[in-house]
């Protein structure tokens, strides 16, 4: 349907009434008029006078008339507002819609022809108060649906936005509507949207709370208790979406946008503290949380509104932290106690009287409580009273701070001592000893951990005083020296009192932030203190404890960095850049008592921080590479063990700090130029670490070509992480400007001494480590590590430099051939794969194929016993990869290659079933895609065509069927072990629909093979109960006895091979033989058999399952025997699934209702 010429408008008008508004061609029109309106072929003036039968009483049909007012509004909403069209006719219009609000049928459309309307008109106040009538008449807006009832919010939203002034004109008419709407309603995306417009009407509203003030009778409830009374309905929320909720709306949403409206402005405290009152006494803890958070967020009450509510409000807060269930609700409790004190600190007779009879008198008595929970409870209130006095506006805020901590000073710093009464430092006498760990007693460990926290509590309570004026002292400066000395005596009790250390750590962090609490020289001491605490971990009991040390350290200091980021500057932390080692001698050797690892991982915590994240990063490295030393000429190596583990951690930490980086900003954005931004970072942090001249991969190159490094594997494997994370998040110029610099010096190497590649790397890092000047080997120690991790991680348009490097990488292959098997050789099969994989085109990957090297490898893997093991189990290691890098791209000649390595199941081509055996399991090795190692994965930019697991699988199988059915017994388990490799890596979809063909061959598995491969199967066996239970149902018997057998004790692997291998019964070779040899099966076997067995009555029927049940409920008799807890837990509940499904309630079978006995 389309509004042209050549069909009356009229005849579109009646015909759209007789369509669904959501149909197609009802679209079609709305769009086509708003097109044509748009380009001033009509006028709205026509669309009116088209409907005018369906409105004038011509056409008697309600529906009629809602569904032409319904296309008017939505080609409203259809126009471009820059026409200007709708703000012409919109004085027109508008009586138009109002007029229709009368009529029943038409108040939906009439509403969204409203909103639509407004959405590019501004109203004059005379406007505004017609709209409002008109929602404040008897229009039951509840009986209608929720678009509607959402239109009506969205249209007050609007108005808000664009008519502020002119509402607020008509202050009481705009808030009755509101409260009209509201009224009722029940719908979380309308109760969302509502409190949102309710926050902003308290916002820029006069709300009275008297009746008679604004003009009404003295009886009637005022605007702001009958705005009260229609919000506060809705606490709390109970509100739980529905599984799969399309909407997203939370009850944290909900609660979010309703709990402020409570206690919005002042006038609500008549109805809103007696009703929060009411509520904080009600038997839901869920309810008393609710309400203590609405009074959290009271910062609008007043004094003399709280104060006849406090002793009700205050009993039952106080409460709350005493005997709390939950640090949600404790967190509630004090949050609102912080804001009731707050509130009172604007009267100064008010605040001094809840000050001397409440805190002073009754909660400060208590933190002398022997119950050290108790005391702890209060330390909690007194802590949040000092945050409420710190965050009021009032001139003695600090006085009244003081006040506080010298009513609790005496206490709090007597137990913190942990003996008698001490002076403060102000007073001249000096403080009594800590007790020693052999005298004091577990009670008195309790106090002093409790009055520990309180003080803490109260420094960082008294810290945020947002009023305070630079000559002001802090509230507890007069103790400042006492309070030290109490932290140091916490400290000094980390090997008996680990819980005082910890919170001494947290109380050096608390004192260091809390401004003017220390003099400038007593703060520099304290700094001192500080960042020497991470020796204690050298220290520790045990790991247990250094972790603790640790854990806690890192988020003080975190604390610390966020305001003082040069004070964690490496450089600057002088006893910690020493303790990381600057090794000048071979033989260096750092402290083993030093705070080595914690340290690392410190650096990593605070790198984070973005201040600090770059120069962590090339300050550590610096490190790194002090390490890498040139050996004076008796030694052939820089580095002792010791050091190289050492040189080991700090590369870790280096290569964490640049993962968290780029993970900091690869998080997923809210909206398109966020994630545009966080690109940018992301490309200017690395641009930061990889920019010209000596950049961080040619440096960490060049230390992987050191000589220091060459006896090292461990090393070896963390310079060339750090490499491959740095080249895998480099850009396409970034990854170019690296080959340019390292391959063709990589293709030109020679025998003869160290290589051109080695050279050229040191040369563009601006270093010059010696180099291993023995004679080089293609691909060796270092050097296959360092060039695998550049190479494996290029993109494909990096220009590799070939073909010139062809020929190398022939001679690497052969030499690899006759070089022992070592890391080198992986490394080797690795970067040779993927430079074949990210080949320009097929015809240069065939050329290598058919090169000296290849022939050469495939002649090899036709003879296999022709050579020896190890050399051949190398041999295989190249050509998987190979074979892998070829499928990955679906070259012509996977088939045939693969034909090659599958040649080897063949007892003729490899009698040794040990290498059949990994010959099957390379099968893995290639159909996997998405390797955990980082080799030939779309993550490191190899070349995948599309579906080429699904290809793969399609043409590998058949062969592995084939195959297995043709075998003999002795090499069954082969073939099964290539299918079950195989299975592990294709994708779900494709192996469902040829699970018919291989149910055999995995019932097979069960009973004949070894216990990865039973694992595998009981795997693909869930997979098969999930999605096509109606194939596990066709072999239902087979199945289920292969999983009883799996239970407990069972034919051995060799034993049901004979049996496998033994004609059928009835053949000319006679009978079944006896089964010779059973076996128990393994734990992960066991286990996996029954959690199998646990699924089946989740998706089989009671007809299917009852012939099979009594078999089954003995076999968990099994199972509940079992010498392992955790196979006996999973039979338990096995059995209980099957005596549920079954109706059995007490199940079947007992325990000496089945014995099973090995054959004589």
């Amino acid at each position: 349907m389309s509004a042209d010429a050549s069909r009356p408008l009229a005849e579109q008008v009646a015909a759209y009434t007789q369509l669904s508004p959501d149909a197609a061609e009802a679209q079609q029109l709305v769009q086509a008029l708003a097109a044509a309106l748009d380009a001033r072929r009509l006028v709205l003036l026509d669309v009116v006078q088209a409907m005018g039968p369906m409105l004038s009483g011509a056409v008697p049909d309600p529906v009629a008339r809602a569904r032409v007012i319904h296309l008017l509004a939505c080609v409203l909403g259809a126009m471009d507002p820059a026409s200007g069209i709708v703000a012409t006719h919109a004085a027109t219009l508008l009586p138009f819609f109002l007029a229709r609000l009368e009529d029943q049928p038409s108040i939906e459309a009439s509403i969204q022809g409203l909103l639509n309307l407004s959405l590019t008109t501004i109203w004059s106040a005379d406007q505004i108060a017609l709209i409002m009538s008109a929602l404040v008449s008897d229009i039951a807006l509840q009986q209608f649906p929720q678009a509607a009832r959402h239109a009506v919010f969205s249209l007050f939203d609007r108005l808000l936005d664009a008519n502020l002034a002119q509402m607020q004109q008509h202050n009481d008419l705009v808030v009755q509507a509101f409260i009209h709407a509201l009224d009722g309603e029940k719908d979380p995306r309308c109760l969302l949207l509502a409190f949102t417009t309710a926050q902003r009407i308290y916002q820029h509203f006069t709300i009275l709370a008297d009746a008679a003030a604004a003009g009404a009778d003295p009886d009637d409830a005022s605007l702001a208790e009958t705005l009260f009374d229609v919000t506060s309905c809705y606490f709390p929320i109970t509100f739980r979406p529905p599984p799969g909720d399309p909407f997203g709306i939370t009850p944290e949403q909900l609660k979010n946008a309703l709990h402020p409206l409570l206690v919005a402005i002042p006038e609500n405290a008549p109805f809103a503290l007696p009703f929060l009152s009411e509520k904080l006494t009600a038997e839901s803890r869920h309810a008393r949380r609710d309400a203590m958070e609405v009074l959290a967020l009271g910062h609008a009450l007043a004094p003399h509104d709280v104060v006849p509510y406090l002793g009700e409000l205050w009993s039952s807060i106080r409460a709350e932290v005493v005997h709390a269930h939950d640090d949600s609700g404790e967190r509630a409790a004090l949050a609102a106690i912080t804001t009731l004190t707050t509130v009172l600190a604007r009267d100064a007779a008010r605040i001094d009287a809840f000050l001397a009879d409440t805190i002073e008198r009754d909660v400060v008595r208590k933190l002398n409580d022997p119950d050290a929970n108790e005391a702890t409870a209060h330390g909690k209130i007194v802590a949040a009273v000092m945050s409420g006095l710190a965050k009021a506006a009032a001139g003695p805020s600090i006085a009244l701070q003081t006040r506080l901590w010298h009513a609790a000073r005496t206490t709090l710093l007597r137990r913190a001592r942990g003996g008698a009464a001490s002076p403060s430092a102000a007073d001249g006498a000096a403080a009594p000893a800590a007790p020693t760990p052999e005298t004091e007693s577990t009670s008195s460990l309790a106090e002093r951990r409790a009055a520990l926290e309180a003080i803490h509590w109260l420094l960082r309570a008294s810290r945020f005083s947002q009023f305070a004026t630079a000559s002001e002292p802090h509230p507890m400066a007069a103790d400042g020296q006492t309070l030290f000395e109490i932290e140091i005596d916490a400290l000094n009790s980390h090997t008996a009192h680990l819980s005082l250390t910890l919170e001494a750590i947290l109380g050096l962090k608390d004192m260091l932030l809390a401004p003017r609490l220390l003099t400038p020289e007593r703060q520099t001491e304290t700094r001192h203190v500080f960042m020497s605490l991470l020796t204690l971990s050298g220290s520790a009991r045990d790991a247990d404890d250094r972790d603790a040390i640790e854990a806690t350290f890192i988020v003080a200091a975190r604390a610390c960095a966020e305001q003082h980021p040069d004070w964690f500057d490496l450089e600057a932390m002088t006893p910690y850049r020493l303790a990381l080692g600057q090794p000048a001698q071979p033989d260096f050797k750092p402290s083993p008592d030093s705070p080595f690892a914690s340290l690392l991982h410190v650096f990593v915590a605070l790198a984070e921080l973005e201040p600090l994240t770059q120069s962590h990063l090339l300050q550590l490295f610096d490190v790194a590479e002090t390490y890498v030393t040139a050996a004076p000429s008796s030694s052939p190596h820089a580095l002792t063990t010791t050091g190289a583990d050492h040189l080991v951690q700090i590369l870790d930490a280096v290569t964490q700090i640049v993962q968290s980086r780029i993970a900091r900003t690869s998080k997923p954005m809210p909206d398109a130029q966020a994630a545009s931004s966080a690109r940018q970072h992301q490309a200017d942090a690395m641009t930061q670490l990889l920019a010209p001249p000596h950049t961080l991969v040619h440096r960490a190159l060049a230390m992987a070509f050191s000589r220091a490094l060459t006896p090292h594997a461990a090393a070896e494997t963390a310079v060339a992480a750090l490499v491959r994370t740095l080249v895998q998040r480099a850009d396409a110029a970034q990854q170019q400007q690296l080959a340019d610099t390292l391959l063709p010096a990589l293709w030109t190497a020679t025998a003869a001494g160290p290589p051109a590649c080695m050279t050229a790397v040191q040369a563009a890092a601006g270093r010059s480590f010696a180099l291993d000047t023995t004679p080089y080997v293609p691909f060796a120690g270092v050097t296959a590590a360092a060039v695998q991790a550049v190479v494996c991680h290029l993109r494909p348009a990096t220009d590799l430099h070939l073909p010139e490097g062809l020929a190398t990488m022939h001679a690497w292959l052969t030499a690899s051939l006759d070089a022992p098997p070592s890391d080198a050789s992986a490394s080797l099969a690795a970067t040779l794969a993927t430079l074949v994989n990210k080949l320009g085109s097929d015809a240069q990957v065939t050329a290598w194929l058919s090169g000296p090297g290849m022939t050469r490898l495939r002649e090899a893997m036709t003879k296999p016993m022709a050579h020896p093991e190890a050399w051949i189990l190398n041999t295989l290691a190249v050509y998987r990869m190979q074979v892998k890098a070829c499928m990955l791209r679906w070259h012509p000649s996977t088939e045939a290659e693969l034909d090659v390595l599958l040649g080897w199941m063949d007892p003729a081509v490899c009698p040794n079933a040990d290498l059949a055996g990994h010959a099957a399991a390379a099968v893995g090795v290639i159909a996997e895609t998405d390797s955990t190692t980082g080799i030939l994965t779309r993550d490191a930019y190899a070349t995948v065509k599309y579906l080429v697991s699904q290809r793969f699988f399609a043409r590998c199988l058949p062969r592995l069927v084939a195959g297995f059915h043709a075998a003999e017994a002795s090499r069954k388990p082969v073939w099964l072990t290539a299918v079950s490799h195989l299975i592990r890596h294709v994708p779900r979809k494709a192996l469902l629909t040829e699970l018919p063909r291989l149910v055999p061959l995995l019932l097979v598995a069960l009973r004949a093979g070894d216990a990865p491969l039973r694992v595998a199967t009981l795997d693909t066996a869930a997979m098969m109960l999930q999605d096509a239970p109606e194939t596990f149902a066709r072999d239902l018997d087979g199945w289920l006895s292969a999983l009883i057998a799996n239970v407990g004790i069972g034919p051995s692997p060799r034993s049901e091979l004979a049996r496998l291998a033994q004609p059928a019964p009835g053949s000319a070779s006679g009978a079944m033989p006896v089964l010779q040899g059973w076996t128990t099966m393994p734990l992960r076997v066991r286990q996996k058999a029954l959690e199998v067995l646990a699924r089946v009555p989740d998706v089989l029927t009671r007809e299917q399952l009852e012939p099979h049940a009594k078999a089954v409920m003995r076999c968990f008799v099994l199972g509940l025997d079992d010498r392992k807890r955790v196979v006996r837990q999973t039979a338990a509940n096995a059995r209980l699934k099957w005596s549920l499904f079954l109706g059995q309630a007490n199940g079947s079978g007992s325990a000496t209702s089945l014995v099973v006995q090995p054959p004589a």
